[in-house]
């Protein structure tokens, strides 16, 4: 029988169950083989051991935060500094049921705006096909005939025509469309705008301003402008990742600091994506207005005078009852920082935390080779569902952040818990529910998770009082808390709106959607799990493996939109039955399945980076598995 064994400078203590059980050490890194029942395991010999393991980051990896902090904070001024102009229309919907003009001989169409300092060219949706004669787009001055600009457009797509350096900043510029057809059934179709046009823009529709006419709303062509875009070319950053990643596979050592260029290099990928989606659509500027809340929030502590239209603005807010991150941003807000910037600056650190937790996760809990550990790291930041949330002003970043760091609690709970976990943990389910709408939903799955914990750590069989003693302890405070803020501010009104909003988007709860949102998430990395599935009985996978299921059936049961970034959750599971999956293989079929999660993650950061560079929309086929509201 063996009795004790050296591992990492530590003895440890393994004491068999029933029967006998072989162990040994695996060749990689002299790591412990141990059988999956009847073995405990205990340290000995180095007392800081368990007291490394408990913490959230070590020496080493706070220096890597801070000088991450540093440069994110840096670029994220950058990029607000060279944000793009607001669009020419608040929704610029461009599929095949928009609105359209016909426009023929006699039917011209003129749109007069002014042009914005650094625009630089401007794309038009069109519609036309081989029987129809072309669409011509000129770009004049108003009054003259002979135009500065020129295109002739037989295909349909987008259209784009150059604005000449001649017409300066803020001068007034002439878009007419005009085409050589006699009639409806041979024109060409412009796109016509949703939503009325910023101020300072005038349409005609033959001549006439498009208000006489009474039959088209009062919009007109949709155009969409783009703009010189200095910051673009930061996401030149990702080279720094690409090519240190060798070197990481083989110096391990050297992955923290690869890890700090890889969430710049994401961090800023994020912040583009944001920026093109904002050009398309200015929706995209404060999704769910979590940034004029802190703005309002801020404004409530420093302006006294503008406290009652503060109150009347978040009663009328639908995610009031989600103000956990607005309040975080309130502060550095209150003190003069721009909202935008201090918005991206949190989502980036809490990104870089999220991949930090992971990789802790995988190599030191689990016991995944190091390299390897790193290598599922950098796919999971490469993977579009995290990419578009790294540090985008949206709250789904610290929601993941938050999930993370709850999971990550619940295994240490399985090897030992104390006052102080049980206190984290109760602050984590009270901020799952004051950052996101869904936190309260995970509630369920935290209870079931600790009564299961402590049944394996103590082996008792849990009681009804044991049991509710438990959840007081846990869900007691968080949920006092609850109480009093919604009696104290009205949540219940909140609340309501909340779910009227949610109703709204109903049509999104679809059977394809939700199949093409699934496949997005997973793309072919379930592939890589069944290596794995002799570890589902290690209580600290199938927590995470449960955890998965737990939130896509929580999005079934609730009925919420299917869209990619909904399933952004579940993402962290998929990637540590992934890394579990690899470790499990040897040999050729470890390179190939090395092979293939370097596939997902080039085609994560390729099919990113194309919507970054492209002004049009993706394929239909490929739209559905990467695009979010």
């Amino acid at each position: 029988m063996i009795r004790a064994c050296r591992f990492r400078r530590s003895k440890l203590r393994i004491s068999l169950g029933e029967g006998d059980a072989e162990t040994g050490l695996d060749s990689r890194e002299g790591r412990p083989i141990l059988p999956a029942h009847g073995v405990g395991i205990g340290c000995e010999g180095v007392r800081g051991v368990r007291e490394r393991h408990a913490g959230w980051i070590d020496g080493r990896e706070a220096v890597a935060l801070a000088v991450f902090a540093g440069v994110a904070l840096l670029l994220s001024w950058a990029m607000w500094a060279d944000i793009r102009p607001a669009p020419v229309y608040a929704l610029q919907a461009s599929h095949a049921d928009s609105p359209a003009v016909f426009v023929t001989r006699l039917m011209s169409v003129e749109m007069r705006l002014r042009r914005v300092q650094g625009a630089e060219r401007i794309r038009v949706p069109v519609w036309t096909d081989e029987t129809r004669r072309p669409l011509e787009i000129s770009l004049m001055r108003p009054g003259e005939d002979e135009p500065l600009a020129r295109v002739r457009v037989a295909a349909a797509g987008l259209a784009s025509i150059d604005i000449p350096e001649s017409i300066a900043p803020g001068e007034v510029v002439s878009l007419r469309f005009t085409s050589e057809s006699d009639s409806r059934e041979t024109s060409p179709r412009v796109l016509w705008a949703e939503s009325p046009p910023r101020a300072g823009v005038r349409t005609f529709y033959a001549g006439r301003p498009i208000a006489e006419h009474g039959v088209l709303p009062d919009t007109g062509p949709l155009i969409l402008v783009e703009y010189a875009w200095p910051t673009r070319r930061l996401a030149l950053l990702w080279l720094l990742p690409i090519f240190g990643l060798p070197l990481v596979l083989r110096t391990p050592r050297a992955g923290l600091w690869w890890l700090v260029a890889l969430a710049l290099a994401a961090s800023v990928t994020s912040a583009l994506l944001w920026q093109r989606d904002y050009t398309r659509s200015a929706v995209h500027l404060d999704t769910d207005q979590y940034a004029e809340s802190a703005t309002a929030l801020a404004r409530y502590a420093t302006e006294p005078d503008a406290r009652e239209t503060i109150r009347a603005w978040l009663r009328a807010h639908p995610h009031t009852t989600t103000l956990g991150v607005p309040a975080l941003l309130a502060v550095p807000v209150a003190l003069g920082v721009p909202v935008q910037i201090a918005y991206m600056h949190l989502c980036a650190l809490a990104g870089f935390l999220t991949l930090l937790i992971l990789h802790r996760l995988l190599h030191r809990d689990l016991h995944v080779d190091a390299g390897l550990a790193w290598l599922v790291v950098g796919a999971f930041a490469c993977h579009p569902m995290l990419l578009r949330s790294f540090s985008r002003p949206i709250t789904d970043i610290v929601g993941l952040l938050l999930v993370v760091m709850t999971l990550v609690m619940l295994v240490r709970r399985l090897s030992r818990v104390d006052v102080r976990a049980d206190i984290g943990l109760g602050l984590l389910l009270l901020a799952h529910v004051l950052a996101r709408p869904q936190g309260l939903g995970y509630w369920p799955f935290v209870a079931l998770a600790v009564v299961a914990a402590d049944f394996i750590r103590t082996r008792e069989r849990p009681t009804l009082v044991s049991t509710l003693h438990r959840g007081l302890r846990l869900f007691g405070p968080p949920g006092l808390v609850l109480v009093l803020l919604t009696l104290q501010f009205g949540w219940l009104h909140n609340f309501e709106l909340m779910l009227e909003k949610a109703g709204r988007f109903r049509v999104n709860s679809t059977l394809p959607i939700f199949l093409t949102s699934l496949v997005g998430c997973l793309h072919w990395l379930p592939l890589l799990w069944w290596p794995a599935r002799a570890r589902l009985r290690d209580p600290r996978v199938a927590l995470w493996a449960v955890w998965g299921v737990y939130v896509i059936a929580l999005l079934v049961v609730v009925r919420a939109p299917y869209w990619p970034r909904h399933f952004l959750p579940a993402l962290p599971s998929v990637f540590v039955l992934t890394g579990l999956g690899l470790d499990a293989l040897q040999g050729r079929r470890r390179r190939l399945g090395v092979s293939l999660l370097i596939v997902s993650a080039l085609f994560g950061l390729a099919i990113t980076l194309w919507q970054v560079h492209s002004m049009g929309a993706l394929p239909g086929w490929l739209a559905g598995l990467v695009r979010s509201p």
